[in-house]
């Protein structure tokens, strides 16, 4: 009886440990000049400075009266993201230090893009800096909006964490009772 339900015990604090490894969803709700970035992303729940391994999902769109002829972009997840390393990560919102050389950003599947970036000049792949942009691609590249920023800002609004199922955890935990109760009757 105590080796069943050592192993019992055992296995309800394995599959409670998944819970601690939970994604974060970051909303992104931002004003870039005239315009606006909405969507999430999506991470592993990774805290701390984040490589764009960490990121599972991610949904933007764009819109600017100077994007695609002030056509909003579609909701995009079959985007780029482009830069690493870049995000900060808690428990609430994601950051990026506008004062760092670096670059972060994402194109949508229409080609419009948001951009963040950092330091001195515009020598990061994103025209102006250090700030916030939205833009689109043709030949050249066109940046629509621009929003100059300095310091460590979060980039995102609340985040929502998304819990591993625990539904074998009730039902290993129901069992345990229930196989006790058996051997007590």
């Amino acid at each position: 009886m105590k080796s069943v339900l050592i192993k019992s015990l055992g296995a309800i604090l394995f599959l409670m440990a998944g819970v601690a490894n939970a994604s974060i969803i970051y909303n992104i709700d931002r004003v870039v000049g005239s315009g606006s970035v909405s969507g999430f992303i999506e991470t592993d729940g990774t805290l701390g400075l984040l490589s764009n391994t960490n990121i599972l999902s991610w949904e933007v769109s764009v819109f600017s009266p100077d994007v695609n002829g002030g056509v909003a972009s579609e909701a995009s997840t079959g985007g780029t993201i482009f830069g690493d390393n870049a995000l900060i990560a808690d428990a609430n919102d994601l950051f990026f230090d506008f004062d760092l050389n670096q670059n972060w950003g994402m194109y949508t599947d229409s080609s419009s893009w948001w951009c963040l970036a950092g330091g001195p000049g515009g020598d990061n792949g994103c025209f102006d800096s250090p700030g916030e942009l939205i833009g689109y691609s043709d030949i050249t590249g066109n940046e629509a909006e621009f929003s100059s920023l300095t310091g460590l800002i979060a980039i995102t609004s609340e985040s929502v964490t998304v819990p591993a199922p625990t539904t074998l955890t009730l039902f290993a935990f129901a069992s345990l009772i229930l196989m006790r109760r058996k051997k007590i009757v």
